[in-house]
């Protein structure tokens, strides 16, 4: 069976788990949950980086802090990950779906212009490692306005835009290390922003409202989103790699596009999955999977997609597909 995804843990992330295993280490958040954000900061940019236990808890935090609440209305795209949605409902907010861009399917720039009075926070959603047409003119619409920017870069670790970060474009990003991202801790992400406020609320937020990580006193409502000593260890060990895997994924996503057509690759895109806009159902030997459930008509299946996919592999994914066309 040739997977849709896999993740790819290589001898150095088996190593720096091994290490830290052998060193008697408590397991939960500590030292090398320390080095890995700090990691995370170094590799993009970013001033601040808060790890949390997975990404849909950590929108639902720099929704929190940016003070969202049931009074408010939040934008986000018409088709996204249910992750999204869901850090709105906890919430309680109210929200608005905006309508989504064909050749990058991310949030339409004059769709979110048309109502950005109405809105205190936008969710805005780089699908696949893409920035939407007009993506400086989105953020200079919400900073003009007052309104929040609040990056689901789950999918995005790794990708840029005109030499940049993405997910260090808005007030926070948050990247998810789930099994089928660039690279996982199995579950996990980490918010960056650049405001030390709003990395202070993140830590107290996801440590029970603590005033210090070791202090028993408590200044906000606070929740149990640690990350793990044993997450950071896999992620420290898979970001020696991040190049690699890059451009493995990106030679792969050009291989399918050459073959089948598609959404075009962005420059600086590191995508984590190859979307085929038709209806397949998955063979024997083949798993595909469907798009995500959504209101904008989106309809297809991503390919098996992973960095390390052999030729053999994507060979006989393309193969079988012409076959059928």
């Amino acid at each position: 069976m040739i997977p849709y995804s896999k993740p790819c843990i290589d001898e150095a992330t088996k190593m720096s788990i091994k290490q830290y295993v052998d060193s008697d280490g408590w397991l939960t958040e500590y030292k090398i949950t320390e080095a890995f954000e700090q990691a995370v900061c170094d590799y993009t940019g970013a001033e601040h980086a808060v790890a949390m236990c997975n990404g849909t808890m950590g929108l639902y935090a720099a929704l929190k802090v940016c003070g969202i609440d049931s009074e408010d209305i939040v934008a986000a795209p018409a088709y996204t990950f249910v992750g999204t949605y869901n850090s709105i409902a906890l919430t309680k907010a109210k929200m608005l779906e905006i309508f989504v861009e064909d050749d990058t399917l991310c949030m339409e720039y004059g769709a979110l212009s048309q109502i950005i009075e109405y809105v205190d926070a936008v969710i805005l959603v780089s699908l696949n490692g893409r920035y939407p047409h007009h993506a400086e003119d989105l953020f200079e619409l919400c900073e003009d306005r007052g309104v929040f920017v609040i990056e689901d870069a789950c999918q995005s670790f790794g990708s840029t835009y005109q030499g940049r970060h993405i997910g260090t474009f808005g007030d926070i990003g948050v990247y998810s290390f789930a099994p089928q991202k660039i690279i996982t801790t199995g579950q996990g992400c980490v918010c960056v922003t650049n405001n030390q406020y709003i990395a202070k609320r993140l830590r107290q937020m996801k440590n029970f409202g603590r005033i210090h990580p070791d202090s028993d006193c408590y200044e906000i409502l606070g929740f149990n989103f640690k990350f793990t000593d044993l997450q950071a260890a896999a992620g420290l060990g898979q970001l020696t790699s991040m190049q690699e895997r890059i451009e493995k994924s990106r030679k792969l996503y050009k291989k399918y596009y050459d073959a089948l057509g598609g959404l075009p690759l962005q420059e600086g895109q590191a995508p984590i999955a190859f979307e085929y806009f038709n209806s397949l159902k998955s063979p024997n030997k083949i798993q595909f999977r469907e798009f995500y459930p959504n209101e904008a008509n989106v309809k297809g299946v991503w390919l098996p997609f992973y960095p390390y996919m052999t030729e053999e592999e994507s060979d006989k994914v393309i193969s079988w597909i012409q076959s059928r066309s």
